[in-house]
C-alpha cells in the first residue's frame, strides 16, 4: 500500500514538473518582445523628440528631450540626447553615445553605448512607414519612449502607440508626457 502511494506522489510531482515546464515554454513564448522587421538607418537618422518615458534615472528632471542619430562612415550611429534641466529654459544636459547592429538580421534591435562604459539595448517595437514616429523600449521592459520628428503628437498616434506598448507587456502606467515647449527659444522682433 505504501509502496503505490510513492507512486502516486511521485507521479503528480511528475505531472507538476511538466505542467511547471510546459507553462514557462508558453508563457516565455508569448512574451517574446518583437522589433520592427525592417529599419533603414538612413531614414532613422536624424532628431526625433521625445514625447512620453517610462522615467529612468539618466532622464530625471529634463524636458524638452530630444535623441539626434547620425551615420558614420564605419555604418554605425553617432547619438545625442539632450534635455534641458526642470523647465524648458533650463541647464542643457548632453550625452553622446554610439549605436550599432549587432545583427543583420534583426534590424530593429540596436545596441547603444554610453560614456564607452556600459552598453543597452534600443530596440524599436514599432515605426511609422514615413519614419514619423517610432515606439521604443528595452527586452526587459524597463525602459520606453514615444518619439516623433515633432515636438507634438496627435492623440489618436500616441493612443495607439500606448496600446502597443501595453500589448507588448510594458506598464504603460508608468509613462509620463515629456514637456516639450520651444516658446522660450522664440526671439521676438
Amino acid at each position: 500500500m505504501q509502496l503505490r502511494n510513492t507512486k502516486k506522489v511521485a507521479f503528480g510531482l511528475l505531472a507538476g514538473l511538466a505542467g511547471f515546464a510546459a507553462y514557462r515554454f508558453y508563457r516565455d513564448r508569448s512574451n517574446v518582445l518583437r522589433t520592427v522587421s525592417k529599419v533603414e538607418l538612413e531614414k532613422y537618422a536624424g532628431k526625433w523628440y521625445e514625447i512620453a518615458r517610462i522615467p529612468s534615472t539618466f532622464e530625471q528632471d529634463l524636458v524638452n528631450t530630444t535623441a539626434t542619430y547620425s551615420l558614420r562612415e564605419d555604418g554605425n550611429m553617432e547619438v545625442i540626447n539632450e534635455g534641458r534641466v526642470l523647465d524648458p529654459s533650463g541647464e542643457l544636459k548632453q550625452t553622446q553615445a554610439l549605436a550599432w547592429l549587432p545583427n543583420a538580421n534583426e534590424p530593429g534591435k540596436l545596441k547603444v553605448r554610453f560614456f564607452g562604459l556600459f552598453t543597452t539595448d534600443y530596440w524599436i517595437l514599432d515605426l511609422d512607414g514615413e519614419y514619423q514616429y517610432a515606439l521604443v523600449g528595452s527586452p526587459t521592459r524597463k525602459f520606453l519612449w514615444i518619439l516623433s520628428r515633432t515636438p507634438s503628437m496627435r492623440d489618436d498616434i500616441y493612443r495607439l502607440l500606448v496600446a502597443k506598448a501595453k500589448a507588448k507587456g510594458f506598464d504603460v502606467d508608468e509613462l509620463e508626457r515629456v514637456v516639450q515647449d520651444y516658446k522660450s527659444d522664440l526671439v521676438e522682433i
